[in-house]
């Protein structure tokens, strides 16, 4: 019973130490880091690199494959792209165990006693995240060392033999089992683990047979790993579950080449591992996957084009990703907070749209069709804000450095300003042009051609706040405040000009005078509203 209990124990010490250092790592992924993987994803070799990159930074290939998932699902990449990056995070998560097959478990209280010290004490929130490291890498080891102490008196029963030798003539069935079991505990890296220490406790059996009946398993843990990408294909888009199923098809395919030849596999394993079974079993799930993704990486469209008639095209394949935000990315804030930005950019087009559709209510054929395209589009605006406002809050809810919470607060009040904008359009402008159309006087020449010229230029500072949100960092956004200083000066100038004809007499002027100001002091207000984002993007940010 207390094997049992170690045993259990460990893996949950493995599993805790893996999930630590995924959220911290993850959390500490900053803006540079995030800007370099994002130029990764697309190309077949990149995209390898990239998937290798982020599963040793997260420390699951599980959440790479999420990741993939959730770009697929937004539609940042393709459902061909997603290929290389799946086939990189099998061979990252082999970085772990490589680290594991070293067997320095007895050295692993170390990074515990040092990762304590920093969340403990340390006055940053760089320092806390790293102490998390190292507390997660050291319960990794911990555990494992818990593990194989909990294995060695099963392992070295009488009955191991003849199991192992029942194992050997039932691959199928190995293979199987530790499929599902993998698929249990959702980590590839924790099963093979596991079996790491029961190759470090059964150091009494030939390491050819041990590798013989742990290679299924092996192979077995690399297709339940799988499972989780299922789970977060729940609710997304057809294309993005076919990221799912395409990583099904790659690792079975992997499987089905790699299985007639698995006894000459195992021993050109043997011959680079040499009598050392746990090297030998870290080697094994490394050279597999290396060869799997060699292997495939030529053949990504046929096998994308399979999944697609596994999976045939419906009605959504051809909706328009309204949303670019993805509740899987909401773990790992600077890829997450990326796609508020892109949403962002979205959320300012609509906001332009509004803009340009206010004058055509005063001046367009057809004002009904006009007023009911403004009322819709800030209904559109109203829902993208709550969906953007709650989003941050979720990523930002989470432990995370302070220049990511800097750039998403920053974010949240960019959102707030592009939604009253957005209202300035229907709760202001839209209730002038309808009381101009029943006024049935038109305003004068002049009146009309300032409003004209007025409205050109706050619709052109949308579409530079438009362009500038693309790439923020590269902006020059102290240009748009001056833009928008010179609109205001305008404002004030128009004013006068406007006092000047009522004093002159002029029929137009004096009739539509109300609502000639006040259309100009709510496109004032819109251009307010640009220039408190573009402020807000002049203030120096502490790098990310």
């Amino acid at each position: 019973m207390g094997e049992v209990l170690n045993l259990t124990g460990g893996l949950a010490f493995f599993l805790y130490g893996m999930h630590l250092c995924a959220e911290a790592l993850k959390s500490g992924s900053n803006r540079s880091v995030q800007r370099v993987l994002e130029k990764m994803v697309h190309g077949r070799i990149r995209g390898t690199f990239f998937g290798i990159g982020m599963t040793m930074l997260t420390q699951s290939s599980s959440a790479t494959s999420v990741i993939a998932l959730s770009m697929v699902n937004t539609s940042l990449i393709t459902l061909a792209e997603s290929a290389p990056i799946l086939l990189g995070g099998a061979i990252g998560t082999s970085f772990t165990v490589q680290l594991i097959s070293f067997r320095i478990a007895e050295y692993a209280l170390l990074p515990v006693f040092f990762g304590i010290i920093l969340i403990l004490f340390s006055g940053s929130e760089r320092w806390k995240l790293a102490g998390s490291v190292f507390l997660g890498f050291g319960l990794i080891f911990f555990g494992m060392e818990m593990m194989s102490l909990a294995v060695e008196p099963l392992i070295s029963n009488p009955a191991v033999p003849e199991a192992m030798a029942w194992l050997a003539d039932r691959p199928v069935l190995a293979f199987l089992s530790v499929t599902i079991f993998t698929a249990i505990i959702q980590s590839s890296g924790a099963m093979i683990g596991l079996l790491i220490s029961f190759s470090v406790a059964g150091s009494g059996h030939s390491p050819h047979d041990l590798l013989s009946v742990l290679f299924p398993m092996i192979l077995g843990a690399n297709v339940g790993t799988c499972i989780t990408a299922f789970l977060a294909g729940i609710g997304t888009r057809r294309e993005a579950r076919r990221v799912a199923v395409l990583q099904l098809v790659l690792r079975l395919v992997a499987v089905i080449l790699v299985w007639p030849v698995s006894g000459f596999f195992v021993n050109l394993i043997l011959l680079v591992s040499g009598s050392d079974a746990p090297r030998a079993i870290a080697n094994a799930h490394t050279l597999f996957n290396v060869a799997a993704t060699l292997a495939l990486l030529p053949f990504i469209g046929i096998l994308t084009g399979f999944v697609r008639r596994l999976m045939p095209a419906k009605g959504d394949d051809n909706e328009y990703v309204s949303v670019s935000l993805d509740d899987n990315l909401a773990s790992a804030p600077a890829l997450a907070l990326a796609g508020v930005q892109r949403e962002l950019v979205r959320m300012a087009g609509l906001a332009g749209q509004q803009a340009r559709d206010t004058i055509l209510a005063f001046f367009g054929a057809g004002n009904g069709k006009i007023w009911q395209q403004i009322e819709n589009g800030d209904t559109r605006i109203d829902r993208m804000y709550l969906a953007i406002s709650e989003f941050i809050n979720r990523v930002l809810g989470q432990r995370t450095t302070r220049a990511i919470r800097t750039i998403g607060e920053r974010q949240f009040v960019c959102a707030a300003s592009l939604e009253s904008i957005a209202d300035i359009a229907v709760k202001n402008i839209l209730p002038l042009a309808k009381k101009y159309a029943r006024t049935g006087e038109p305003f004068s020449q002049a009146g009309q051609n300032e409003i004209l010229e007025l409205h050109t230029k706050v619709v052109e500072a949308l579409v530079r706040l438009e362009d500038a949100l693309v790439t923020p960092e590269k902006s020059d956004w102290q240009g748009l405040v001056a833009e928008c200083e010179e609109i205001s000066q305008l404002v004030d100038t128009m004013r006068l000009h406007h006092l000047s004809r009522l004093v002159s007499g002029e029929r137009g002027s004096s009739e539509t005078s109300v609502i000639h100001l006040d259309l100009i002091e709510s496109l004032r207000r819109m251009e307010n509203g640009i220039k408190h984002i573009a402020s807000l993007h002049t203030v120096p940010q502490e790098a990310a």
